[in-house]
């Protein structure tokens, strides 16, 4: 309730003298909605690009000078960006944790061998959640109400365009969603093996069979046992593609494809800031569709 009432004190005096609001986004994909319903009347810094996964990220000093000069930052959560968990603890006012925003269908970890989820406690702990909700197209509306709202809270003179344009993202989304569906109706029992398990949601948004993941930890070779399994599941369920992702090493998905000839993908969940939330979308169906649908 403190928290609430001081930032929007925190706003109003700030709006009143024509401030210049400054907001940071952790990943790609939320710079990009907060582009979408901010327009050009904020300036947004990145933390994380596509060049590298935010798994594995570190915070450097000019990310720590962005915080500190920020109005606002928009993240997704601890669950997925450890990175910025303790430092935020510091700016607790002025943090957003997007898994958090009303109506975000939020799912467990999958482990390695059970895709099937199964985990009663994942509801309370957010070191147990699958962070990659912007995969879901309803997840990334519901993060843009959330962000509409702090961006009311900030400039309440821009309510009506802030409104208007949160409402052309939902009529966009559902076009979007249409020509995902079509697109990939035909490829919903073909099986693919994915680098990482970052995926679930949009494969349970698009009907994909679950795809499994070939490590927990992409840029460390797995072991010899490991690589047993996955040669022998890709013979046993009819793979049919073996997906890299641009922020890891495609070492082990070389490997498995020189071992089983099953061809190679190349998945990026990230995209980039300049690409808008439909695009990032569109590309990952058009990433799946293009392997996928390729003659065995």
């Amino acid at each position: 309730m403190f928290r609430v009432f001081f930032f929007l004190l925190y706003c109003t005096v700030f709006s009143s003298f024509g401030y210049a609001y400054k907001i940071v986004a952790s990943i790609p994909p939320v710079a990009s909605l907060v582009r979408a319903i901010a327009g050009e009347n904020v300036s947004v810094d990145l933390l994380v690009d596509n060049s590298v996964s935010p798994h594995v990220y570190s915070l450097k000093p000019s990310d720590l000078r962005k915080l500190d000069a920020a109005d606002v930052v928009f993240w997704i959560g601890p669950g997925y960006e450890a990175f910025l968990s303790k430092t935020l603890e510091n700016y607790e006012q002025k943090s957003v944790k997007l898994m958090q925003a009303p109506g975000v269908q939020i799912y467990p970890l999958r482990s390695l061998d059970d895709h099937e989820g199964g985990c009663p406690d994942c509801a309370s702990d957010s070191l147990a959640q699958d962070g990659h909700i912007w995969l879901d197209p309803d997840n990334g509306f519901h993060m843009a109400e959330e962000i509409t709202k702090y961006l009311i809270r900030l400039d309440p003179i821009q309510q009506e365009k802030y409104e208007n344009r949160l409402q052309k993202m939902k009529e966009s989304l559902e076009k979007t969603k249409k020509e995902i569906q079509s697109q990939l109706k035909p490829y919903e029992d073909q099986g693919f093996l994915t680098l990482h398990d970052g995926y679930q949601y949009f494969e349970k948004a698009f009907h994909l069979k679950a795809g499994q993941a070939m490590s927990l930890i992409p840029d460390v070779s797995p072991s010899a046992k490991r690589l047993f399994f996955l040669k022998d599941l890709v013979r046993s369920n009819n793979i049919q593609c073996l997906f890299a992702e641009s922020q890891f090493s495609p070492r082990l998905v070389k490997t498995l494809s020189e071992e089983t000839r099953v061809r190679i993908g190349m998945l990026d969940p990230l995209g980039t800031s300049q690409m808008t939330y439909d695009e990032l979308l569109l590309s990952l169906a058009k990433s799946f569709s293009a392997c996928l649908g390729k003659p065995s």
